[in-house]
């Protein structure tokens, strides 16, 4: 961070490979007009300033209902200074702004900020919530657990809290929001190689500073996904291709390589909702998967129950669809149904 500059994130950065350079933006709009910025003061519990939190702008409001990015109308991130001061500059057309605060080693929290006023807000300590991994009776190392919040609304959703069993299978998720209903997962990413899974567990925060103890979570054998991609003018699939699996009550996708063949794999799955996806330029998925999902066409969403064997995706030539332009399949959305394979 640097006054008069955007700050900027850097990720995954490797302590071993060297140095990490990062080149800043001056801010946006450094000429606007006082009634076009948003002021803002963090403090914590103690009146202290929260220095260095990250602001990021997830969205604007141009008016009662209509929301839009933030690209190209107002600041997309902010930083707290020493004093826990950020500024955001907007457009002038701009009525409010949708921000998530990140300090570190505080609880995140979410609030529309309306342009041209200035605001004082109290950061909290958050919530611990812990407890261990077990499959097949014993503890279960290595594997990231993460929290997301039960609501997917714009204004309220909150993800990415994470945190790595240890030898011991023992998990402790530090400054989670209080008050709130969270989903706590093992993520994807893991659950593959290790063959096991849990539904997601929904647990509620209570008040600021107090512990959530879930005890003992026993993984399952997970369930698995072995089909194949096809095109229907036979040409062969892109290279690289990937599939897109992304479980519904998880706030987490994770991509799964397709062979030459179209053949893919995906495995460490938890029953529940879930949805596939494979963007591939030119192509789109074809009405000969009942699966497909209407609300967005390029994905195929259903009710994992069991592992599927033989489970084929066809797609077809063509260009995105658009939503309103596609019928509801009978029998309703597909979301509530098994999930399907394509019709040979």
């Amino acid at each position: 961070t640097a006054p008069g500059f955007l700050p900027r994130y850097m990720r995954n950065v490797d302590p071993e490979s060297g140095e990490a350079n990062a080149a800043l933006k001056p801010m946006s709009f450094p000429k606007a007009a006082s009634e076009d910025r948003i002021i803002g003061r963090l403090l914590d519990l103690k009146g202290q300033p929260v220095v260095g939190a990250i602001v990021e702008v997830e969205g604007v409001r141009h008016g009662r209902y209509s929301y839009t990015s933030a690209q190209g109308n107002c600041d997309t991130v902010a930083a707290t200074d020493d004093n826990g001061v950020f500024q955001l500059t907007c457009k002038s057309h701009l009525q409010a702004v949708l921000v998530t605060f990140k300090p570190r080693r505080l609880a995140r929290s979410k609030m529309w900020l309306d342009r041209g006023k200035a605001y004082m807000v109290s950061v909290k300590s958050g919530v611990t919530v812990e407890g261990r991994l077990m499959f097949q009776n014993k503890p279960v190392s290595e594997v990231s657990v993460s929290m997301s919040t039960e609501s997917r609304s714009l204004e309220t959703h909150l993800a990415g809290m994470e945190a790595g069993t240890d030898e011991e299978g023992r998990f402790r998720l530090t400054q989670i929001p209080p008050g709130g209903r969270f989903f706590v997962y093992p993520m994807l990413k893991d659950t593959g190689s290790l063959g096991a899974n849990m539904r997601p567990l929904l647990v509620e925060t209570k008040e600021d500073g107090s512990t959530v103890a879930l005890g003992d979570l026993k993984l399952e054998p997970g369930l698995t996904i072995k089909g194949r991609v096809v095109l229907s003018d036979g040409k062969d699939l892109p290279d690289r291709t990937r599939l897109r699996v992304s479980p519904e009550l998880s706030f987490e996708s994770a991509q799964v390589l397709v062979d030459d063949d179209g053949v893919f794999e995906v495995a460490g799955l938890a029953p529940g909702p879930l949805s596939l996806g494979i963007s591939m330029e030119g192509y789109r998925m074809s009405a000969r998967n009942p699966s497909k999902d209407w609300y967005n066409p390029g994905s195929l969403i259903g009710t994992l129950d069991r592992s599927l064997e033989d489970f084929l995706i066809h797609l077809e030539p063509g260009g995105r669809q658009d939503p309103n332009e596609i019928g509801a399949p009978d029998g309703g959305h597909p979301r509530a149904l098994p999930l399907r394979s394509a019709k040979p």
